[in-house]
């Protein structure tokens, strides 16, 4: 039996490189929910989101997925709480749908993004 996961964006945070640049990256839990409910938490940037969805539009073509939430054009360090907690509420939806398509949820891909290894 495969694994049945939830997937909760619950947090976020920006990560500074040198005095003005930087980026956010989204605190996320990954729960199975066909066992004991283990969860563990991993952080990922908007970008390996993008890989993510990339490589799902390549290489499963007949299945539906949905659509990203668009990046802000705006200065990420400027973006509010509010519009941060907005794109990770639909940055859940897009891998809750992930997780629950009964072919992308097995694909090496998602396997690879969901990991703690993740780089």
């Amino acid at each position: 039996m495969a694994e049945r996961l939830e997937i909760r964006v619950f947090g976020h945070r920006w990560i500074s490189e040198f005095l003005v640049k930087g980026y956010n990256v989204y605190e996320i839990k990954v729960i199975n929910t066909s066992g004991r409910g283990e969860e563990r938490r991993i952080e990922r940037r908007y970008s390996s989101l993008e890989w993510l969805d990339r490589l799902l539009q390549r290489n499963y073509p007949g299945c539906h997925i949905p659509v990203l939430p668009e990046k802000s054009v705006i200065l990420k360090m400027n973006l509010d709480d509010d519009e941060l907690q907005r794109r990770g509420e639909k940055i859940e939806y897009y891998l809750n749908s992930v997780v629950h398509h009964p072919i992308l949820q097995e694909s090496q891909e998602l396997a690879q993004y969901l990991s703690q290894n993740f780089q």
